[in-house]
């Protein structure tokens, strides 16, 4: 049976049905559903992602707060959070009696600066590698290998606060946080409803560790 083009495209996207005499969904229906789809998947993801900096950044403020951490309220801004962390850990440093390193600026300066390099290297990559493809190839590396300076530091801020409140299990949960990083998310925030290893304790222990080396 011989069918013309028009009558073919009208069979597929929108030619009355047969059955039932319902029409079938044309073009403009299927954009539709996917316009339908895609707001529907970005409401879900900007929700997820907006729950998660909440639940991130409450934890953050209560261990500032716990913590006698000036100003814990920067927990609530973002990249201001990233320093509250690392004033945390400068925090959990004292209670040891380690020297103080200033961590919160320290976090900031290399969040900020981890985010200006790669949005930089990759802009140059993009442009050279119309002519050198290469030389762009190796600035699209280096930008992958600055961005994770971030999580570097992040992780070395993590592990000074997670000792004060999960003295035993400390490395099991760094662990976990190195395979699964968004679970640091949910780490962070029961840390915050836990009490820290007693200041005086972890002074002492501090001082015999220093003694026996």
């Amino acid at each position: 049976m011989n069918i013309p083009f028009g009558g073919l495209w009208d069979e597929v996207m929108g030619s009355p049905d047969i059955i039932g005499g319902s029409e079938s969904i044309g073009l403009g229906s299927v954009l539709v559903l996917m316009l339908v789809i895609w707001l529907i998947s970005a409401v879900v993801s900007l929700t997820v992602t907006l729950l998660a900096y909440l639940i991130y950044a409450l934890g953050t403020y209560r261990l500032a707060k716990k913590l006698g951490v000036e100003r814990a309220w920067l927990a609530w801004i973002p990249y201001a959070q990233y320093f509250t962390l690392g004033k945390v850990a400068e925090k959990c440093d004292e209670r040891r009696g380690l020297a103080v390193k200033p961590w919160g600026l320290i976090m900031l300066l290399v969040s900020v600066g981890a985010v200006v390099l790669v949005t930089v290297l990759i802009g140059l990559g993009t442009l050279i590698s119309m002519l050198l493809a290469p030389l762009g190839m190796l600035f699209s590396m280096l930008a992958s290998l600055i961005s994770w300076a971030p999580f570097v530091i992040m992780s070395i801020c993590c592990w000074k606060i997670y000792r004060e409140f999960y003295p035993e299990t400390v490395n099991v949960v760094l662990f976990i946080i190195s395979i699964v990083f968004s679970v640091q998310i949910i780490v962070t925030l029961i840390a915050s409803f836990r009490q820290p290893n007693p200041a005086d304790n972890a002074y002492i222990e501090n001082v015999e560790h220093s003694l026996y080396d």
